[in-house]
């Protein structure tokens, strides 16, 4: 979370030492200073690759929308509108900055039928790096669904639903009680209180057939401890963030015949009301799966995101001095992904994928286990590594085209079967993790690739490096790979 705070230190650390640096070459050159630090930054910084698309600028004016037919609910402005029944609208109903709230309902069914709800003023969002001002900023989520601990909720239907622009596009979300809070803080009987919450939380939540662009963090975030929610039939596309998020606790979802591509390509920062560029290694992914388990991924398309597919991780108790941050206990396991297509992206699958990033700026609440120093051109740049729990995962019956790095696993137990990779790639699965091993001497073990046909562009298909232990490879196609 806080990802507007993470890359800013991180960009705002790598462009004062570049300064620095090319403020010394200046003096004795005589140089143009801005051309030596673009120069620079492209060189030995690498920026996520910019989003093509159309923009409004902050001279344009407010767009004015005709009248909505006879029908269409009289949804106000900038403030919460809320559904305490079901409802289905008529067609041709369009919002301008117009957020919805269905809270502590059960049995209730929104049917949009087609409506669109924009979280601006103007039909296209401002470029990368051009700042709202504070009363054109993005309105914050487009659907609430929220339910409160002491009040069980569920069966809420919302679909048929075009939802553009706003922050986020859908949250689901149960809010707990501060007795709750403490004790997930102080981890007081943590493992009862989790499943309590589960229980507690919203249930059978369905969002089908709903469109989600444009959203400046995420498209579609179901928050802690969510149980049984399906995603279907639905288009999540140009997020600044990750498209879809499955925060810490929540389990047993279902995500299925969507499309979630073009995702992750910028980073909204609320202080400065702009979206930034993002560095490569930061961009984010179509579907994170923090801390949450049990989940079915199946017969999705994933394409062009710019992080990759489908990354899973255990949140590191992130800014953990925060009184708003809580620690994450369960692991990112017991998922299955099966019977997507990835196609066109750096990463399709990344198994523990914070096992080797530096998350220095993320002030984690977990023991570090390991520093290092990289080199950007001239920089020298310490990182820290934390232990990152990702296992018992499947991931089966995908197809894979000109994905760069198919799969990629840094934890154990988990199972790479049926699926099959084609196209210009540098390798398809690569099992092994080099600072938990170096460090810990826990080296990834018991991974399993079976039964996969590999015809891509890739010399080695199957890369098994840092001594990883008891991976068994067999059954797949070309014989050779199981060599």
């Amino acid at each position: 979370m806080r990802e507007n705070e993470i890359s800013s230190f991180r960009i705002m650390k790598y462009s004062l030492t570049f300064f620095l640096f090319f403020f010394v070459i200046t003096q004795f050159l005589g140089c143009n200073t801005d051309d030596i630090k673009d120069a620079i930054e492209e060189e030995f910084v690498d920026f996520a690759e910019p989003l093509d698309e159309t923009t409004s600028k902050p001279s344009d004016p407010a767009r004015v929308l005709p009248p909505n037919p006879t029908g269409c609910p009289n949804w106000e402005k900038n403030i919460l509108n809320r559904v305490t029944e079901s409802l289905t609208l008529p067609e041709g109903c369009k919002y301008d900055r117009v957020r919805i709230l269905i809270e502590n309902e059960s049995d209730l069914t929104l049917d949009c039928n087609g409506a669109e709800l924009n979280g601006l003023d103007k039909e296209f969002r401002q470029a990368v790096g051009v700042p709202y001002s504070a009363s054109d900023a993005p309105s914050d989520i487009g659907i609430r669904i929220l339910s409160l601990e002491t009040i069980p909720s569920g069966n809420v239907t919302v679909k048929n639903c075009v939802i553009t622009n706003f922050l986020t596009g859908i949250s689901v979300q149960t809010v707990f009680i501060d007795e709750t809070i403490a004790d997930l803080k102080n981890n007081i009987n943590a493992e009862v209180v989790e499943d309590h919450l589960r229980n507690s939380s919203l249930k059978n939540v369905r969002l089908e057939n709903n469109i989600i662009n444009y959203s400046h963090r995420n498209g579609l975030f179901i928050n802690r401890y969510i149980t049984g929610l399906v995603v279907d039939n639905t288009t999540i596309k140009y997020t600044s963030g990750a498209g879809l998020y499955l925060e810490s606790g929540s389990q047993s979802n279902i995500i299925q015949n969507s499309v979630i591509s073009e995702n992750g390509h910028s980073i909204y920062d609320s202080g400065e009301r702009v979206r930034k560029r993002i560095l490569e290694k930061d961009a984010r992914e179509g579907i994170a799966i923090d801390s949450s388990a049990m989940n079915t991924i199946q017969n999705n398309t994933f394409a062009k995101n710019s992080g990759g597919g489908i990354f899973l991780y255990k949140n590191c108790y992130e800014y953990h001095t925060s009184p708003t941050s809580l620690p994450r206990y369960q692991s990112a396991n017991n998922n299955v992904i099966t019977g997507n297509k990835f196609e066109d992206q750096r990463v399709g699958v990344w198994i523990a994928s914070r096992q080797s990033k530096d998350l220095e700026a993320f002030n984690c609440g977990i023991p570090k286990i390991a520093t290092d120093t990289v080199r950007y051109g001239p920089v020298e740049e310490d990182i820290f590594i934390y232990e990152d729990f990702a296992k018992f995962n499947n991931v089966n019956s995908n197809t894979f085209i000109d994905v760069i790095k198919g799969i990629i696993v840094e934890d154990d137990n988990n199972t790479i079967n049926g699926n099959k990779f084609s196209g210009d790639v540098d390798y398809d699965v690569q099992i092994g993790t080099k600072y938990r091993t170096e460090a810990l001497s826990k080296p990834v073990t018991d991974t399993k690739i079976t039964n996969n046909e590999f015809n891509s562009s890739a010399s080695e298909h199957v890369r098994v490096i840092y001594d990883s232990v008891n991976t068994v490879i067999t059954g797949n196609i070309p014989a050779t790979v199981n060599n």
